[in-house]
Parts: C-alpha cells; sequence; structure tokens
C-alpha cells in the first residue's frame, strides 16, 4: 500500500529493471492471479500453485492459508483437483520438515 503496487508487481518490476527473461517476470507478475494474464502459460501456473501450497500449508508465510484458494481455471489447466493440490502439499511439508531437521543438527 505505501509503495502503490503488490509485492507481485514490484517484484515484477525489478525483474524487468535487471533484464530477466519476459517468463520469469510473468511468473512474479501473475503468481498470485494466473488468470489475468492475457493468455496462459503453464509456467506461470506451476508458479501459482506452489505458491498456493506454501501459503495453504503455512510454509514461509502467517496464518492466512484457509483464506487463500488457487485459481480453479489453473488447475483445470493442469488436470489437478483441490485435493490433490492438498496431498501434493501435505507431501511438500513432510519434504520441508526433513530438510529442516538435517540443518537442527
Amino acid at each position: 500500500e505505501v509503495l502503490g503496487c503488490t509485492h507481485a508487481e514490484l517484484g515484477a518490476r525489478l525483474a524487468e529493471a535487471w533484464s530477466l527473461p519476459d517468463v520469469l517476470v510473468d511468473c512474479i507478475r501473475y503468481h498470485h492471479d494466473p488468470d489475468a494474464r492475457p493468455t496462459a502459460d503453464s509456467r506461470v501456473d506451476v508458479v501459482h500453485l506452489a505458491d498456493a501450497v506454501c501459503i495453504l500449508f503455512g510454509l514461509g508465510t502467517g496464518d492466512d492459508g484457509l483464506c487463500y484458494r488457487p485459481s480453479a481455471a489453473v488447475l483445470g489447466r493442469q488436470a489437478l483437483t483441490e485435493r490433490e493440490l492438498e496431498s501434493l502439499g501435505a507431501e511438500v511439508v513432510e519434504e520441508v520438515r526433513a530438510v529442516q531437521a538435517l540443518f537442527a543438527r
């Protein structure tokens, strides 16, 4: 709010300033709202789903995961159900915990 844009837009602007490839700029810009992109891109979809898993399972974020839903259009394009995404998220959480345990020693 202070800067007048979202973190996704600010990140995309930085990526453009750093001359990163357009696909990375798009992945950053549309990771919360892939449906706002003029045409679908599976790479943007995958980043959106990864972000959704992290938010839904509280990885690297607050406790607002229950308020977040992945794009139905993206789930459809990627042939996933919300239940399958939740199952994938549970696996991701297990892997993250295993990695964290390695560093806790």
